[in-house]
């Protein structure tokens, strides 16, 4: 008996709506509120937009510094910074909230490109946080945030 023809189903999505993924998280009750790290505009737009899509509500800083001042105004529900920025980098300013905010309840979650085990070793070492390797797809992001609303929630 010869091989079944292969069906490729494709779900309809709106235009302008980017990711399927992005559709179940919506549909959780929990919306979050994340403060996005990144001197790449481009990068720090893009992981904005994929979770404004999904619901939360998004603010950017372009280095540590200016995140700083936005966790000391408001605290956010998840942090997601990388680590190599300028003024102050990553590690500093997870330094900083660790000193200045020592019972801080929320996540933070470490994105980079650096392959080094010692950075790898560094963020296992924050309480709540968790290292994500640059490149990453907006999927996975999603995912991440997926699992802390949904820890959020209850």
């Amino acid at each position: 008996m010869g091989a079944l023809p292969r069906v490729e189903r494709r779900a309809r999505r709106p235009q302008g709506q980017a990711l399927a993924a992005v559709d179940v998280l919506s549909t959780l009750d929990v919306l979050m509120r994340i403060l996005i790290v990144d001197d790449e505009p481009i990068g720090a737009l893009v992981i904005k937009r994929c979770l404004e899509r999904a619901g939360h509500e998004t603010e950017c800083a372009s280095d540590g510094a200016a995140a700083l001042e936005k966790i000391r105004e408001r605290a956010p529900d998840l942090l997601i910074t990388d680590i190599q920025m300028p003024v102050m980098c990553g590690e500093k300013l997870c330094g900083a909230i660790q000193a200045e905010f020592p019972d801080r309840r929320f996540p933070i979650i470490v994105m980079t490109a650096t392959l080094e085990r010692g950075t790898r070793d560094w963020v296992a070492g924050i309480p709540g946080a968790e290292f994500l390797e640059k490149p990453f797809s907006p999927r996975q992001i999603v995912a991440r945030v997926s699992e802390h609303a949904t820890t959020l929630s209850s």
